[in-house]
Formats: C-alpha cells, sequence, structure tokens
C-alpha cells in the first residue's frame, strides 16, 4: 500500500535552494541522488522516507501541479503502524509547508496521494 504527503512548490527555483532549506529545517543532511539523469535528494528516517525533486504531474482534479515544478514527498514507510506513520508524515509535511509559507518567496500546495488538496499558498505580490 502506497501512501504520501506531498509540498508542490514554484515558481520554478533551483533544486539546491529547497534542498539547503530542508536541511537547514530537518537538522539533518539530505543525500543527492541522480536517478536517470535527473537530480534529486532524499531523506531516510524510521518512519518516513523524504524526497526532494521535479515532477511532471499535469493539472488534475482542480489542483494547479503545473505551476509548481518541485515536489517534496513524504512516503510513509513504517509498515507495522501504518497510523502513526502517516501522522507523523502530515506532521512534518506541516511545519514544512508553514516554514516554506513563512519566507513568503513560493507557491505552495500541501497534497494527500496527489489526489486531495490539503492547503495552499500563494505568496503576495
Amino acid at each position: 500500500m502506497s501512501w504520501s504527503v506531498n509540498i508542490f512548490v514554484g515558481p520554478s527555483v533551483p533544486l539546491v535552494e529547497i534542498g539547503s532549506q530542508l536541511t537547514a529545517m530537518m537538522g539533518k543532511d539530505l543525500v543527492p541522488v541522480v536517478n536517470n539523469g535527473e537530480e534529486t535528494y532524499e531523506l531516510v528516517a524510521p518512519s518516513y522516507l523524504l524526497t526532494l525533486g521535479g515532477h511532471d504531474l499535469i493539472d488534475n482534479k482542480g489542483i494547479p501541479f503545473e505551476q509548481s515544478p518541485l515536489q517534496i514527498a513524504l512516503w510513509a514507510t513504517n509498515v507495522p503502524d501504518w497510523k502513526t506513520s502517516r501522522k507523523e508524515c502530515l506532521r512534518i509535511a506541516g511545519v514544512i509547508f508553514e516554514a516554506l509559507k513563512a519566507t513568503g518567496r513560493y507557491r505552495l500546495l500541501l497534497v494527500r496521494n496527489v489526489q486531495e488538496l490539503l492547503q495552499d499558498y500563494s505568496p503576495p505580490r
């Protein structure tokens, strides 16, 4: 069973910029990974896997994915205790969302399972 919570970040910003902010927020280094020629970052924790990279999603179900080209994904990995793992992912995603929102620099979408928009933010113009 796959379950994730995602934060989509726009407009187009350097991946390393968001990676640096996540490292500072999490207090842990994200590991750079190259998958199929694309640079991504990962952080493995006991109850989740965090990945940062681009995406190729199109706007769907009223969610404007195309406006936010970077994706931070948190995947629940604690199989024996899915409920706790999911709660932890939502909590961490909420902290990341609020910290990025506080900068006032990014358009943000907080989405569960790439289907349900939980929260969005657009910086003042």
